[in-house]
């Protein structure tokens, strides 16, 4: 529930000229999901504290209070058959046999054996004293009236069961009277028992009506324009990204949302927005295939900036390099030719991405093809060249954007900032790819911009776990070249020139699904936008 204060409702339509859809009937799928593993939770936690309540009752009773032994009773049975079927209920809700809403009306049965469980139970050995003025509350009351909170339900579902669970009361003691022989309790026992359970029913239905309009109200939340907010996938300080899908198509997406409440003051939101607005458009205008493709984007009622961008399925180069270590030579230049050609696209329409690191370039798969790669997370990027004052102003006072492992000499130097930056990053991409360890490294991050200005990098084929060619060194060397100057002059001429090179076994679709069904077998899916 507390997914809501991060949620709120959308203001209008976004660019394509939609409108939020309402939720279907019925419970909503986050609720559905996270009910259903609580299922399990609660049959655990009920078996437990049958199992510790019965111990410390025979220690207090026969220990502490030295009362002989009665030996085995029908209550021991009814609690242990309880137990066996709350065990069996947590191992089937972890071994994922059945689907979320299967569960739920699974563990709506289950309230009704628990309240005849309880009711049989603690009915075993009483005796009924016709005199008593007030019976009070048995736990059946507990039961039923604090279920719907643990599985909730539609309003008429959960007061149907809480019904039937508070019919048990009446039938457990029946039950008991066939079984032990005893005799029948009057009528007055018989309101005792009955009349408390009925009124906890009525005020287990008007909790099931309160946990269902506050799921349908977070619903009607999560929906974005013309998308519905599904699983959260990752979060941070400014924002959040979350699995969504489009109401009208089967177009699974990815939703990026910024909180602009983050920011002390009012000028610092202003200029945040204007950044992310900015990196929306900016990231729209990129048609590349090897670009992180934009649906919508939209600000909330609430001052939330979100936007839909397509849902990738792998994981950014930063996380494969640190899990299977430096890669190939021949795929080290498939990845830098596709994000060669995404930066070339930027450059001539005058962009500038300032933050190529491994973490924003994305490899994925898409339908058959793998080792697919995207440029991700284009908010830093410069519209103009001969405008640096522009700049500052969208990313702070004296603050150096960027990431000073990947950050080009002239950057830390607060000189004017080109395409030819973007390359010198590219080449550090290229540098840990193969040797598996940045270009610099440094106590702080000042330590590494220093170094980037006025150190040479080290050889790199010395430094490389596979062999690489010479070509392939100077490139990469030659992207780090200190005067912009002395670097590959576009992105398109460094493409060609990583292209030329020769490998003895070319990096091939065949290699790369190989490669992917290994990853697969040491690692779970992930999935990522920007």
């Amino acid at each position: 529930m507390d997914d809501a204060a991060t949620l709120p409702r959308v203001r209008k339509a976004d660019s394509a000229g939609y409108t939020p859809v309402s939720p279907p009937r019925g419970l909503p799928r986050h609720i559905i999901t996270r009910a259903a593993h609580r299922v399990g939770t609660a049959g655990l936690t009920w078996a437990c504290a049958y199992v510790a309540a019965i111990s410390v009752n025979e220690y207090v009773a026969h220990t502490l209070g030295r009362l002989p032994p009665h030996g085995w009773n029908v209550g021991h049975t009814v609690a242990s058959l309880f137990v066996a079927v709350s065990l069996g209920l947590f191992a089937i809700s972890r071994s994922g046999s059945l689907a979320p809403e299967r569960l739920l009306d699974l563990g709506l049965l289950y309230e009704v054996v628990g309240g005849f469980a309880i009711v049989l139970g603690t009915s075993a050995g009483m005796v009924w004293d016709e005199r008593a003025h007030i019976l009070g509350l048995s736990w059946i009351c507990v039961w039923i009236a604090g279920f719907p909170f643990i599985v909730p339900a539609t309003p008429t579902r959960a007061g149907v069961t809480a019904l039937v669970t508070a019919l048990m009361a009446p039938a457990g003691m029946a039950a008991w009277h066939v079984l032990s022989g005893t005799p029948m309790p009057g009528a007055r026992i018989w309101s005792g028992i009955t009349i408390p359970p009925l009124l906890c029913a009525g005020v287990a239905t008007l909790g099931a009506r309160i946990v269902y309009g506050m799921g349908r109200d977070i619903e009607r939340a999560r929906a974005m324009g013309a998308y519905r907010l599904e699983e959260r996938l990752s979060s941070g300080g400014m924002g959040e990204i979350w699995r969504a899908r489009h109401h009208m198509l089967a177009r699974p997406a990815a939703i990026k949302l910024v909180r602009f409440d983050a920011f002390g003051n009012e000028a610092a939101r202003r200029s945040a927005i204007a950044r992310f607005e900015r990196e929306a458009q900016m990231t729209a205008s990129l048609s590349s295939l090897h670009t992180v493709r934009l649906y919508d984007f939209g600000v909330t009622d609430e001052g939330v900036f979100y936007y839909a961008m397509e849902l990738l399925d792998g994981m950014d180069l930063d996380a494969l390099v640190r899990l299977e270590g430096p890669v190939m030579p021949e795929r080290a230049v498939h990845f830098l030719v596709q994000a060669c050609r995404s930066l070339a696209e930027a450059h001539e329409l005058g962009l500038v991405h300032r933050d190529i690191k491994p973490a924003n370039l994305y490899v994925c798969r898409q339908g058959q093809e793998c080792d697919v790669l995207k440029v991700l997370d284009f908010g830093l990027v410069r519209p103009d060249f001969s405008t640096p004052s522009d700049v500052t102003r969208l990313t702070g006072e004296a603050v150096i954007v960027g990431t000073p492992a990947y950050m080009a000499p002239e950057v830390a130097t607060g000189d004017e900032v080109g395409p030819q930056s973007d390359i010198y990053a590219l080449g550090c991409v290229g540098y840990w790819l193969l040797a598996g360890e940045p270009v610099f490294e440094g106590k702080t991050p000042v330590d590494v911009l220093l170094r980037h200005v006025h150190d040479d990098p080290g050889p790199l084929r010395s430094r490389a776990r596979f062999e690489i060619p010479a070509a392939l060194e100077t490139a990469i060397l030659s992207c780090l070249a200190k005067d912009p100057k002395q670097r590959p002059p576009s992105a398109d001429a460094l493409d060609r020139m990583l292209g030329a090179i020769p490998f003895e076994r070319p990096w091939t679709s065949a290699r790369a699904r190989e490669s992917w069904r290994e990853l697969e077998r040491r690692r779970p899916r992930a999935t990522k936008a920007s």
